[in-house]
């Protein structure tokens, strides 16, 4: 839609006449569902069917992600959402957490516990063109048979270093020539039985520089010091508490999902806890410029949260009824990629921030001005002009 606005000049007279015009703005109001920015949701069908899990974002605004159950492969999604996969030769069960580490190769993590078996805990590589497949393994807890060391969710730290929560109570750091590190959670004293229990689940580089881990069986999450290889458990709720997702939101603080109770946390780097209701059963979070976005498992949405106060300003319907989104990954672009695991769906949440002029042109002829603009939307609008004559 264009539109023509026509000043004739004020003063007549010779044509050498000069006007000197200083537009000061040139702006556009709608009703609030019209300046509302503007979401959609693409879903890209997984060949070959498949849970995805873990999802990894590229530089180049595509995604990759893993797949498990009846097979493994690892997948890639381009910015068009065109998907190529690659199988993966692995006797793992399964495949979960991915990243594209400091050398540009995808790494991800490999696991299963076969029964009477020895548990099979690695962390896979290969290259973004699908080859030189190599497996790393991941030394077993030294807590015991029950302590496993399967890998989960993969993050480049700020050291340089890849790390990845592992099994019952470990962490755990790889180097790009596949050196593995393993750091042991303390005691959270909520399984006196098995005392070391914490299921480390999610983590994120906080606002301070330290890793955040979410765990699921604790007493709150736990920061590691990348400098002192020091844990500290951030006691601030009781023991039941299942916290899955965890990311370092816009305001400074920690954001945590809580899978079973229906709950949203921000927690302070000094511990403060803020408990927040959510609809539904919230599991992954992930933040985009000044806004957290939240998949809902129970609801079959994603919710866009105000990290202000903690409500939730929109509600997005994953398309694909009853599909499960989990797992987040916001791309370069800021859109948001969706693990969607019962449909065998990749998801994608674009934003479309609204923007009402798309070109001012400015002539002047018959001392008359003439601006002519164009309004990015189809809505009713109002438009205004602000001209001042010299």
């Amino acid at each position: 839609m264009s539109v023509d606005v026509s000043v004739r000049e004020p003063r007549s007279g010779s044509t050498h006449a000069w006007i000197r015009w200083l537009l000061l703005a040139v702006f556009c109001a709608a009703p609030q569902i019209v300046l509302a920015q503007p979401y959609t949701i693409d879903e890209f069908p997984i060949p070959l069917g498949g849970l995805s899990a873990y999802l990894a974002s590229d530089d180049d605004g595509s995604i990759w992600y893993t797949v498990s159950f009846p097979r493994h492969a690892i997948g890639h999604v381009s910015p068009s959402g065109h998907i190529t996969e690659y199988p993966i030769p692995t006797t793992a069960e399964d495949l979960s957490g991915i990243v594209i580490g400091p050398d540009k190769n995808v790494w991800f993590g490999e696991w299963s516990n076969p029964g009477g078996q020895e548990p099979l805990s690695r962390i896979g590589r290969i290259s973004r063109s699908g080859g030189g497949f190599q497996e790393f393994t991941v030394p077993e807890s030294p807590h015991g048979q029950f302590y496993f060391a399967n890998p989960r969710r993969l993050i480049v730290g700020p050291d340089g270093n890849m790390w990845f929560t592992a099994g019952s109570d470990a962490l755990g750091r790889i180097n790009t020539a596949g050196d593995v590190t393993m750091f042991y959670l303390p005691a959270t004293g909520c399984f006196p039985s098995l005392p070391f229990v914490s299921e480390p689940y999610d983590l994120t580089v906080g606002p301070d520089g330290a890793l955040w881990l979410s765990v699921t069986s604790g007493t709150g999450p736990v920061r590691f010091d990348l400098t002192t290889h020091e844990f500290l458990v951030v006691s601030v709720w009781p023991c039941g508490t299942t916290s899955t997702g965890i990311t370092s939101g816009p305001d400074g603080n920690l954001w945590l999902t809580d899978f079973n109770r229906s709950h949203l946390y921000r927690v302070t780097l000094s511990g403060g806890l803020t408990t927040i209701d959510f609809p539904g059963n919230p599991y992954g979070i992930v933040s985009v410029g000044n806004e957290l976005f939240i998949s809902g498992s129970g609801t079959n949405l994603i919710s866009r949260v105000d990290p202000e106060t903690g409500t939730v300003l929109e509600d997005l319907p994953i398309p694909a009824p009853n599909d499960f989104p989990s797992y987040m990954a916001a791309d370069v672009a800021g859109n948001i990629w969706i693990s969607q695991q019962r449909g065998g769906h990749i998801g994608r949440l674009s934003r479309h921030p609204l923007t009402c002029i798309d070109a001012v042109a400015l002539t002047y002829q018959n001392q008359t001005l003439t601006m002519r603009f164009g309004l990015k939307t189809q809505s009713p609008a109002l438009w205004s002009t602000v001209l001042f004559v010299d």
